[in-house]
């Protein structure tokens, strides 16, 4: 049994080839398809296309005009960072560096 379907999915974008990692300009090459279905099992898409009745799940999402992009990396997140950092303005204005403001945690 799979974990998860995600489907009625408005915008499915995918990358036009999954065989290999992409380079350069591939990188823009886009599938968009409309009406799609992601499949998750063990924590990993087992299926993502063209709309399916094929599978199910023990979960299930109606993604009804929504855009899912599964593919879609973003590798700069700082992890360190999260959560709020407005008050390091503050302290940057009274001449605090940012390794001090580093050690304050």
């Amino acid at each position: 049994m799979n974990d998860l379907i995600i489907q009625n999915i408005k915008e499915l974008i995918l990358p036009k080839s999954t065989e290999r990692p992409l380079k350069g300009k591939e990188l823009d090459e886009l599938n968009i398809i409309e009406n799609g279905t992601v499949v998750v099992k063990n924590g990993k898409i087992v299926y993502a296309g063209e709309h399916s009745d094929a599978y199910e799940a023990t979960e299930t999402i109606d993604a009804t005009d929504k855009v899912v992009s599964p593919a879609l990396v973003e590798a700069h997140t700082h992890l360190v960072h999260g959560g709020s950092r407005e008050h390091e303005m503050s302290l940057k204005r009274q001449g605090v560096s940012y390794l001090e403001i580093l050690e304050q945690g």
